[in-house]
């Protein structure tokens, strides 16, 4: 498949597990977009692999519905649906909220610069018009205020939901529309975080994390063929 990104594989990982974290890379980065068909063959051969790890790696997808395997017709990308989206948005917030407020509370001095340094680098990113390396950077900080709390291993299980979550943000941040306004919302939760005001630095998350809503009607009139 032409365009498909290979991400590193780990050590002892399985290839049907490569294959299933390269295909979610894919996805989440619209390479693989909503709606289009899929195939165990094209992928295999992409990956320089047999069709076996591809289709445990499909089940897995299916299952957690990121692939629909349709019988007699094929396999197709998921099309993005708004209750997983909700979903998702709902566990971060309850989740960042409890975190943004132990952080106005006690935060850790070094990661504070770190997420300082962040800040910068998605100045950057803006200015560069790069919607990857926004988002990256968009997740980097959210992961380095759990950090700052040491709850960092809570990420794992917050990135485990927000395949779909994420596809509605890349898909937003390709239109530019509101870059400069998030940077300001992270400003603002990093400000707040350092003067240890719980009650703004928790209204801040709560407007961040719900923009995603509005966003959904206006991107289901620009990408209707993306969503079910």
């Amino acid at each position: 498949m032409n365009g498909l990104v290979s991400v590193p594989r780990e050590n002892g990982e399985t290839a049907s597990g490569w294959v299933y974290r390269t295909l979610l890379h894919n996805l989440v980065g619209l390479v693989l977009s909503p709606g289009m068909p899929v195939s165990e063959k094209t992928i295999g051969d992409s990956l320089g692999l047999s069709r076996t790890p591809v289709r445990e790696a499909f089940i897995r997808l299916n299952r957690d519905h990121f692939i629909d395997i349709l019988p007699q017709k094929g396999s197709y990308v998921s099309k993005i649906d708004p209750v997983f989206i909700e979903e998702a948005r709902f566990l971060r917030l309850c989740v960042e909220k409890e975190v943004i407020a132990r952080a106005c509370v006690s935060f850790c001095p070094e990661t504070m610069i770190s997420l300082r340094a962040n800040l910068q680098k998605q100045d950057l990113a803006v200015l560069n018009g790069d919607p990857q390396k926004f988002m990256d950077l968009d997740d980097e900080f959210h992961f380095l205020i759990l950090r700052g709390v040491g709850r960092e291993t809570i990420w794992r299980l917050i990135r485990a939901t927000s395949v779909h979550f994420d596809r509605i943000r890349l898909l937003n941040l390709t239109r530019r529309a509101d870059w400069d306004e998030i940077v300001s919302r992270h400003r603002g939760i990093a400000d707040a975080i350092e003067r240890h005001d719980g009650s703004s630095a928790v209204s801040d998350i709560e407007h961040h994390l719900s923009n995603v809503l509005d966003d959904i009607e206006q991107l289901k009139g620009l990408f209707p063929d993306y969503f079910a």
